[in-house]
């Protein structure tokens, strides 16, 4: 196995581990958070090496700032599939009704328990429960995530257009111009 890929495997091993003595919300607050960093390590991870843009659209107010932003654009670029998409935003549900309830809230909930019974990727153990369904999900999810990152190169950087030593694209942008009705264009 090479050695990205085995300290990935370490790092979630040891993650997997902290969630075991956690309450249900703790575990529920802490995946959710850990599946979100992750995503935003991938976008961080392919997107142009600029890192002033890159801040400014991961960080919290930024086009990609919350879970469910990049839930999407990482189903829209292709980066997870549909059904991952569908369970990632499942997961953000389950943590927000833990994050939103302020009394005493567990697994078997009868709204946390729906939504861990719609759960695509924790399905293989008949009797684990709705919190061995959910860190069941959350795992499968990750490695979905972790593998795409590894497997996924940075976007490069597209080089400038320069128009003003172009005649060509001088003469289109003078006929565009004209076309808009704006008159001649400024030299």
């Amino acid at each position: 196995m090479p050695e990205p890929i085995q300290s990935q495997v370490r790092q979630v091993h040891d993650f997997r581990a902290t969630l075991t003595p956690e309450s249900d919300r703790g575990c529920a607050l802490m995946a959710a958070a850990y599946l979100d960093d992750h995503l935003k390590i991938l976008f961080d991870h392919i997107l142009v090496d600029d890192r002033k843009y890159r801040k400014r659209v991961l960080d919290m107010n930024g086009a990609l700032g919350t879970f469910s932003a990049r839930i999407d654009m990482a189903y829209l670029l292709g980066m997870i599939p549909k059904n991952a998409q569908s369970d990632l935003h499942r997961l953000r549900n389950i943590r927000n009704q833990f994050a939103h309830v302020a009394g005493p809230i567990t697994f078997e909930d009868p709204t946390i328990a729906s939504l861990c019974g719609q759960l695509m990727f924790g399905v293989s153990h008949v009797g684990i429960g709705m919190r061995g369904r959910f860190t069941r999900s959350m795992m499968g999810l990750l490695w979905v995530i972790i593998m795409k990152r590894v497997r996924t190169v940075r976007y490069e950087r597209a080089t400038d257009v320069d128009l003003t030593g172009s005649r060509v694209a001088r003469e289109q942008v003078e006929r565009i111009w004209a076309d808009l009705g704006w008159g001649e264009l400024p030299k």
